[in-house]
């Protein structure tokens, strides 16, 4: 036994609604007294109180699928759970071993067509985010209560209990059993259809006994799933003496199985550990390629670098000597001619060198702008060196 209670369709903000919803939900905590869980956006609360009966460790709620897209809060048990999840046409990834958990599985698989595939007892609420739909259903017969309402400002609601209802709604009314509620249509749907609810179609059946007892020890033998210990209310009567010897007679064979499911529970924890294990060694291996070859390409690129700075310094002392051996050959042209003064071959020695000055700078800035352009950069033929060697900088940082 557990406890939900939702909000759909908020007329209301969010946060304004959040806190009248956990005070509803307070409400019916006797149903749930392991786990108090909660869901809410801009279009939908959804509060649920918890009774751990299977996989108490991990089934708390609202459950998630695994994109975080569809939110559910449910109260019941899906005893077929784990037939269904070995069915399961998709590839989808269970967070629990939640009974309740296949449910978002099948919907995400076959829509609102999969109620009849559960065998089983349950009230629930599925929340769509990603188009701010909702999925309301109820079993066969109404085993689970379910109830919903309307407060005065038209948000709508859906409660296990009565109590959690009445002091915010001004219209209340029971959800219907066998049935469901899609958003997007607006109505009810009866989805529970039994051909045997006509009497015209039953009134020839022989009675089996055989079959009778079949049935009742599998619906017996089914109710017996819980990850905790269970008891039998014995008031003495036929019904429950009855009840009571079949879940002694599979009370063994349940340990049994229970042992066998945590064996085998076990093996596949192991396999996805090794799963996983293998998958960081392969990431780790992946990791090192890449660092291995980004300093390959870093080091070739510093290599590069080295040697274009050497044929630049190479040019540049070539200019250099240049240079000096003009103004060497002016000098002893002076020597021999002795015509000039000392400040007219100043004058044509400073000339040289601020030549060659020039021719330096134009070769330096040649090879900036060579550098940077092969980094892919976009060169302006207006670029000097100050903007080649600020638009270097941001590349780098970058």
């Amino acid at each position: 036994m557990c406890g939900i209670v939702c909000a759909f369709d908020l007329k209301e903000k969010s946060e304004v609604l959040r806190p009248k919803i956990l005070e509803m939900s307070k409400k019916i905590r006797h149903r749930g007294p392991d786990w108090s869980g909660v869901f809410d956006s801009d279009n939908a609360i959804m509060a649920h109180e918890r009774l751990a009966i299977v996989d108490p460790a991990s089934g708390k709620q609202p459950l998630y699928s695994p994109d975080q897209k569809l939110v559910l809060a449910a109260n019941g048990e899906i005893y077929n759970h784990r037939e269904l999840r070995s069915q399961l046409n998709s590839s989808y990834e269970f967070q629990t071993q939640s009974d309740c958990e296949i449910i978002l599985a099948l919907y995400k698989e076959k829509g609102v067509d999969f109620i009849d595939d559960l065998n089983g007892i349950f009230g629930f609420a599925i929340y769509d985010t990603d188009n701010d739909s909702y999925f309301i259903a109820r079993d066969h017969m109404g085993i689970i209560p379910l109830y919903i309402g309307w407060d005065k400002n038209g948000t709508f609601y859906v409660a296990s209990e009565l109590k959690a209802l009445e002091s915010v709604c001004t219209k209340i009314e029971l959800f219907p059993p066998g049935h469901f509620l899609d958003s997007r249509d607006g109505a009810f749907v009866k989805w529970y259809n039994r051909d045997w609810s006509d009497y015209d179609a039953v009134k020839s059946n022989e009675t089996s006994i055989k079959e009778i007892k079949e049935a009742l020890e599998a619906a017996v033998r089914r109710q017996l799933m819980s990850d905790v210990p269970y008891g039998v209310l014995l008031s003495g009567g036929l019904d429950s003496s009855v009840t009571s010897a079949i879940a002694k007679k599979y009370a063994q064979k349940r340990l049994l199985e229970q042992e066998k499911l945590a064996l085998e529970a076990k093996r596949n924890e192991l396999k996805e550990e090794q799963k996983l294990e293998k998958e960081r060694k392969l990431d780790l291996q992946r990791f090192i390629k890449l660092e291995q070859a980004e300093l390959r390409k870093e080091r070739a690129e510093k290599q590069r670098q080295f040697l274009e700075q050497i044929k630049l310094e190479k040019k540049i002392d070539l200019f250099r000597k240049r240079e000096e051996l003009e103004i060497k050959n002016l000098e002893k042209y002076v020597l021999s001619q002795q015509r000039e003064s000392y400040e007219e071959v100043q004058q044509r020695i400073d000339k040289i060198k601020e030549k060659y000055k020039l021719i330096r700078e134009q070769k330096i800035n040649e090879a900036i702008r060579e550098r940077v352009a092969s980094l892919g950069i976009k060169v302006e033929e207006t670029d000097d060196k100050a903007t080649l060697l600020e638009k270097e900088r941001v590349y780098n940082e970058e």
